[in-house]
Formats: C-alpha cells, sequence, structure tokens
C-alpha cells in the first residue's frame, strides 16, 4: 500500500535485489519500497553509512545555499528553525544559534542537536528543514505529522528529495532511498497535513567537478571515461553548481 496516498498496490514493481523491490503507485505516482524496513534494519545500515558526495566543505557551502532560500521566502534572519536528520549538523552550525537540529545519532559536539523533542528549547519553529531526509524515512505521515505540530501557524517546511520526474537519472537503492517522488504524491501529502505547496522546482547544487564528472560519466567505459575527466577538469572550477535528480519542496500551513 502506498504510505502516502494509501492506494493499494497493484502487481507493477521493480525487483532490485533479493529482499527489496520497488513498487508506483497508480494513485499518486510515488515510488516505494517494499518491505518497508524496520528501524532496526535502518539502524544497522546507517552504522556503517558513508557517501563520498558529502565532504563536509561541499555541505557546508549548499547549507548557505539552502539558507538564502530560506531568507528568499521570507524567514527572517533570527528565526528558529529546526533541522530534521540534520546529521553533523552543518546547517544548524551555519543558520546560527536558534536553529536546533534532532538527529538520532548524532556525530557531533554542537549543543543544540538533539535526540528528541523533548529535549529541544523550543516547541514551535519558524521553519522547518528535512534536507535530503524524506526518502529515508520509514513512517512518512506519522513522522511530518510530528514535524506539522511544531510549525508556527505561519511558518515554512523545506524539503529536498529524490524527484521520480526529472530529467536526471537516479537509482533504485533501498534501504537508503525507500521512496521516490512526483508532484501528485506531494499535494497528497500536503493535503495531509492541511499545507499548501508555495515552491515547488528542481534542486541544484555545488559539488566538487571531479565528483560530479565521475557520477555523470559513471556507465561509460573507462578508457572514453579518464579522457574526458582529464580534459574536463583542466577547464572546469573546482566546485560546480550542477542540476540533481533531486526537487526542492516548500509548503505552508493551510490559511496562513
Amino acid at each position: 500500500m502506498c504510505p502516502i496516498c494509501f492506494t493499494e498496490s497493484g502487481s507493477y514493481s521493480v525487483i532490485v535485489d533479493t529482499v527489496y523491490s520497488v513498487y508506483k503507485c497508480s494513485g499518486c505516482g510515488l515510488e516505494y519500497t517494499v518491505p518497508n524496513p524496520s528501524d532496526q534494519v535502518l539502524q544497522a545500515f546507517y552504522g556503517n553509512y558513508h557517501d563520498v558526495r558529502a565532504d563536509a566543505t561541499i555541505v557546508q557551502r549548499n547549507a548557505r545555499r539552502n539558507l538564502k532560500k530560506l531568507e528568499d521566502l521570507g524567514i527572517a534572519p533570527d528565526a528558529v528553525i529546526l533541522d530534521f536528520g540534520c546529521g553533523k549538523g552543518e546547517f544548524v552550525d551555519i543558520a546560527g544559534e536558534r536553529c536546533f537540529g534532532i538527529e538520532l545519532n548524532p556525530d557531533n559536539t554542537n549543543s543544540r542537536i538533539k535526540t528528541s523533542f523533548d529535549a529541544l528549547p523550543y516547541r514551535s519553529f519558524d521553519a522547518i528543514t528535512l534536507w535530503g531526509v524524506l526518502e529515508h524515512l520509514n513512517a512518512i505521515v506519522p513522522t511530518l505529522k510530528t514535524l506539522r505540530s511544531h510549525l508556527d501557524t505561519d511558518g515554512l517546511m523545506a524539503i529536498t528529495t529524490v524527484n521520480a520526474e526529472g530529467v536526471i537519472p537516479y537509482y533504485h537503492k533501498p534501504p537508503e532511498h525507500l521512496t521516490y517522488w512526483t508532484r501528485q504524491s506531494f499535494e497528497k501529502l500536503a493535503a495531509t497535513l492541511d499545507m499548501d505547496i508555495v515552491l515547488y522546482e528542481p534542486y541544484q547544487m555545488e559539488q566538487y567537478a571531479a565528483i560530479y564528472l565521475d557520477r555523470l560519466l559513471s556507465r561509460t567505459p573507462i578508457s572514453y571515461r579518464d579522457g574526458i575527466l582529464t580534459h574536463s577538469l583542466r577547464v572546469l572550477p573546482e566546485i560546480v553548481e550542477v542540476p540533481t535528480n533531486e526537487i526542492f519542496v516548500v509548503m505552508k500551513p493551510k490559511g496562513s
């Protein structure tokens, strides 16, 4: 069953491996993983997780870009922000002393990163962010309903996640990514949360040119790939702005 619009799953699926398949919802287009892994399975998987694309410098640069986007949407410099699934806390550090994070297994000494809502000094927030987090959740609606309850009546919820309708290819890779999103699936989610979508656009980010080109050419024969990389990196800056296979979505409570 689709975890967003609750349409019964049909027969169309992609078998990823001996454990997981990915179904495409006939109701909203969401692609979702079956079986849905338990918290214990996810904890074991992320215990040894490392993403070579998430270099600290790159994450910090994109955190600044994300913060600027929120400010352009009206979030004040002194706003109280919650970054859910904050990882090592780069966005929390960039956004300043009124930004707090929640991370179940924090790898950071920042005192503003907590492991539960009860440990937070605020009960409501001007903005709640989920940067590349939604596709990792195995309980999407309950989690976002909880986050929604901590959002101010005129606050914003900002999300980046995998775009199943974009022009950039993506891989099915459970249990890392459990969902792949469409505009219709976000509209269903917004309705469930009693929210409106105020921004829906392809997400662009900064990345090391070498890493981006390596990923872009991952299916190119090595003899060709190495030559393209060598020549391209001679003319490109070290860090470039690139399109991604993600979508940038901002929602606000209805009536705000």
